[in-house]
């Protein structure tokens, strides 16, 4: 569990990082995710073929259809930084968090049928406080 708490530390640290950075580097968003999917390929194949890759019992359906959430995921975020001023961009940011945090809540609410008014709570605070944010000026 140790090992686990430390990479979703160093992943929360890296994906929290790296987006405050995008609007430096003088590309537009599409530019910005082509490229930096590229470079991601390129630090991430080594490690792939070291553990071996197998293709039997792949789902492709489901590695295609989150390929493509993804790059929608990417191509919209990496705009929105380029795009947003730099006093503003970490609160787009923030929001963009907040929407992404209730999903695996959604997830585990669908999967576990499990609701409740602390849930229904839970996503009305995080809805105020997105709204609270964007009035943000």
């Amino acid at each position: 569990m140790n090992e686990l708490l430390c990479k979703a530390v160093l992943a929360g640290v890296m994906f929290g990082c790296w987006p405050l950075f995008i609007s430096k580097s003088g590309l537009s968003g599409s530019s910005v995710t082509l490229f930096g999917g590229i470079v991601t390929f390129m630090f991430v194949a080594p490690f792939a073929l070291m553990n071996g890759i197998s293709l039997s019992g792949s789902r492709w359906w489901i590695i295609i259809i989150t390929g493509i959430m993804a790059g929608i995921g990417c191509l919209a975020f990496n705009d929105m930084m380029v795009k947003a001023k730099p006093a503003s961009g970490p609160l787009f940011f923030i929001i963009m968090l907040v929407v992404q945090t209730m999903m695996p809540a959604v997830y585990h609410i669908v999967i576990n049928q499990q609701f409740s008014i602390k849930t229904i709570a839970g996503f009305i605070a995080a809805i105020v406080a997105c709204i609270l944010l964007s009035l943000y000026k």
